[in-house]
């Protein structure tokens, strides 16, 4: 069910992901680019945050703690060089800088918590304890 504009935001949702996708605008009507942000099962603890071009080839990737996703959803945070934080009309901007080309993507609020939440029925914060104990438990058998 997707409640954003069509051409500008969609939340898909399946049992093992979640994906939120924004049209990215330049100058002329039609989307120069797109934000994908997804979720996964399989990765827990990450958000996959990735700039495609209209065709769908990966531009710039970046990973995204889901705690810092879910705090720069009420004020500023940042994480490996990625920054995220509110901004008026109730949007939420996400930047980066890679291979010096400055990203900023302003996001609606209201999209940005469904899809969080999405993630948090897919993988209960209750659950990430115990994904950090079976993660330092796999990191100590391939060190032994």
């Amino acid at each position: 069910m997707n409640d954003f504009d069509p051409g500008f935001t969609e939340i898909r949702d399946l049992d093992t992901q979640a994906t939120l996708r924004v049209s990215l605008f330049g100058v002329g009507p039609a989307p120069t680019a797109l934000l994908f942000a997804t979720y996964r099962q399989v990765d827990p603890l990450i958000i996959t945050l990735e700039v495609r071009t209209p065709e769908e080839v990966t531009v710039f990737r970046r990973l995204l703690l889901r705690a810092d996703f879910a705090v720069g959803l009420t004020g500023p945070t940042a994480h490996a060089g990625t920054r995220m934080l509110p901004v008026e009309g109730r949007m939420i901007e996400i930047s980066f800088t890679e291979d010096g080309a400055s990203v900023a993507v302003r996001i609606p609020e209201a999209a940005a918590r469904r899809f969080l939440g999405l993630s948090y029925r897919i993988v209960p914060i209750d659950d990430e304890g115990a994904v950090l104990g079976d993660l330092a438990a796999e990191l100590a058998l391939d060190r032994g």
